[in-house]
């Protein structure tokens, strides 16, 4: 099913998330947002997808497969990645600029500067925990589902934004 987006100015997308325990991931509730939030985001043409642009907050968040790099080790290299109460932390200093856009922000993009590398830890769809660093575009998304699930919105990172056509 495909699942109305959330977008600003919904005083929810500003606000933190509840953390889900490994009972929560493996309710029929959750597994069924998640079953639903991957053909939303492919329909929205997304690369991302965090549960509160569903209207849903709780710490959940998709990562499309076209975000991951060709080497990198999960159990099944066609599925998009789920990440459930992810937390990052910077590998180095290096951040780099570069353009966002969001799906709960229509019309809009912006330069953010983000970690060049991070390393991730969070829970997968069946609530094991799973960790990884990330470079690039893969910690570049991270990083702005992560934010999604904190309240953060990227253009309240956005150094410059304008509108798209």
């Amino acid at each position: 099913m495909i699942l109305p987006l959330t977008e600003i100015p919904t005083p929810s997308l500003h606000e933190p998330s509840r953390t889900l325990t490994k009972k929560d991931v493996l309710s029929q509730e959750i597994q069924k947002l998640i079953e639903n939030m991957i053909p939303t985001m492919y329909k929205e043409q997304g690369i991302g997808l965090a549960a509160p642009q569903v209207g849903v907050n709780v710490k959940l968040c998709i990562i499309g497969k076209d975000a991951i790099p060709e080497n990198f080790v999960q159990k099944d290299p066609n599925k998009d990645l789920v990440l459930i109460n992810p937390v990052y932390q910077r590998m180095s200093r290096k951040a780099v600029l570069e353009t966002e856009g969001c799906l709960s922000v229509p019309g809009q993009q912006g330069k953010v500067k983000r970690y060049k590398q991070v390393h991730v830890e969070a829970l997968d769809e069946q609530g094991d925990p799973i960790s990884f660093n990330a470079s690039g575009y893969l910690a570049h998304v991270a990083q702005h589902e992560t934010d999604h699930l904190n309240g953060i919105l990227y253009i309240d990172k956005a150094e410059t934004t304008w509108e798209i056509e």
